[in-house]
């Protein structure tokens, strides 16, 4: 017989709980007690596995069979309330002041928009966000235009990518907006495609995941939302959350909280002004931490196909041949090496940069400065030195990947889809590849194209553990890609594929 939580020793209700908050950020008070007791009551009630709590928290752990009923369960615990233009004095200021400004500065050479809706729920923010880049925008097919959405919630994230909402989520949308930029259906409006298509919806878990990166495109940015988000949370997360949201702007960004959000909870390096009735919270110097986005090399790459391998490549030094010890180029290469550790990565492009100016085919200097530059939001210089590599050594898989992922954030997504194709042909059992190439096509509204890559994807993860590592992106495992690859794969699986 199931037990009900009202029934469950203390000490097993307790380890859910932080449990929960450890996974998740979502803390309970006490005053929440009833709240997550009568989720977890149900939760116990539907599964009828589990002879209590304690059973329920083991589940939970293993991540491979967890990770989606954690995620469902927090489904269930962040129903939040949410509507187009929610907060008019903010985004008065974003419509008057913040987005002008941030387009004077970006008119020109670099003519991009990078901005982040963190904790987007159904998607009503990031839209309203997008329906103001277009109205200040005349010429907006000159620019690039990066709008990342990102939620705990995959219920909230579906009903977001579906684009459709109800007559209580325009309580304050003027007339106009509503005409230009939606498309009524029967008791419904859909958000118009020209509009869907800016924003780009994913999965990130602010307390777990790891961010800035280049993968999640969570660097360089000029503008972060995060909105009554950081309420769920006890204040020593919101400081480091915050502290983060600062490396991941660009000198001069801005970040916007919600008005329950007390600037105690807010990382001091942030300057706070006043625009009217927003309080804006902006980037004054340099980044004072610097995480390592993605790996200087990822682990266990696997070997490219046979055929590949018997093609000459040009200056390619002998398989097992080692620099010997002591000489400049190795000791420069050292230097460098310790200043990643240290986490100063200017001065580690400098040593690198050094290392190649006394043998310029050095692949691990050339990749190493390459990484580093896309990991401090220089992309330009970083694509220079990843096609560096990649014309001396055609078979490079990880620079292959990231000049993948480094057209995609630069808009060319011809480009990203062929070197993406090259990274599975390098290594067919490169997960990441199969998985990007599945966001691209259905980024591209190609459901039937995104069905083999994800399934490819799933194929290869079903055969590695679930706590292992995924090589190239910090943090993730291989349970959580699968659950992430599930959730994606459109139509669900037929029998035989799950």
């Amino acid at each position: 017989m199931v037990h009900t939580v009202i029934g469950e020793a203390e000490s097993e209700y307790q380890a859910v709980r932080d449990f929960i908050v450890r996974k998740t950020g979502l803390f309970f008070q006490e005053n929440k007690r009833e709240d997550l007791q009568a989720v977890l009551q149900d939760r116990l009630g539907v599964l009828r596995r589990f002879t209590g709590l304690g059973a329920y928290l083991a589940f939970l752990e293993r991540e491979e069979d967890g990770g989606r009923e954690l995620r469902g369960l927090v489904s269930r615990l962040t129903v939040g309330e949410t509507y187009f233009f929610r907060n008019r004095g903010q985004f008065d200021a974003l419509r008057d002041q913040i987005l002008p400004e941030i387009i004077k500065r970006r008119r020109g050479k670099n003519q991009c928009l990078r901005i982040w809706s963190a904790g987007c729920s159904t998607g009503e923010e990031p839209y309203s966000l997008a329906i103001l880049v277009r109205e200040l925008l005349a010429d907006i097919d000159d620019w690039k235009i990066h709008l990342l959405a990102t939620d705990i919630n995959e219920d909230a994230l579906a009903a977001a990518r579906d684009g459709i909402y109800r007559n209580w989520s325009f309580r304050e949308v003027e007339e106009h907006y509503r005409r230009h930029y939606f498309t009524p259906e029967g008791e419904v409006s859909r958000i118009r495609p020209e509009v869907q298509s800016m924003v780009t919806f994913r999965y990130l878990n602010l307390a777990d995941d790891h961010y800035p990166t280049v993968s999640t495109g969570t660097e360089a940015l000029d503008l972060i939302l995060c909105r009554n988000v950081m309420i769920y949370f006890p204040p020593e997360l919101c400081k480091e959350i915050t502290r983060r949201f600062f490396d991941c702007l660009e000198g001069q960004g801005s970040l916007l909280v919600g008005h329950s959000e007390h600037s105690d909870l807010i990382d001091p390096g942030f300057s706070r002004s006043f625009h009217d009735r927003a309080i804006v919270y902006q980037k004054i110097g340099p980044n004072r931490v610097w995480e390592k986005a993605i790996a200087i090399r990822f682990r266990g790459s696997g070997s490219p196909p046979p055929e590949i391998l018997t093609h000459e490549i040009p200056g390619a030094r002998p398989a097992g041949l080692q620099r010997p010890p002591g000489t400049e180029e190795t000791v420069l290469f050292e230097r460098g090496v310790l200043l990643v550790g240290q986490m100063r990565p200017l001065e580690a492009i400098v040593e690198f940069k050094r290392v190649l100016t006394v043998n310029p085919c050095n692949e691990r200097a050339l990749y190493s400065v390459a990484m580093l530059l896309a990991n401090t939001g220089n992309t330009a210089e970083a694509t220079e030195f990843a096609e560096r590599l990649v014309h001396s050594n055609p078979l490079h898989l990880e620079a292959t990947y990231l000049l993948a992922i480094l057209a995609r954030e630069t808009g060319g997504c011809a480009r990203e889809l062929v070197l993406l194709k090259k990274t599975v042909y390098l290594n067919p059992d490169f997960v990441l590849g199969h998985f990007q190439i599945g966001l691209h096509y259905l980024k591209s509204g190609d459901v039937q194209l995104a069905q083999r890559p994800l399934l490819n994807a799933l194929r290869i993860l079903n055969e590695r553990a679930a706590g292992d590592p995924i090589d190239g992106v910090e943090g993730m495992t291989v349970g959580r890609l699968r659950q992430t690859v599930l959730a994606m794969i459109p139509g669900g699986l037929s029998g035989e594929e799950s």
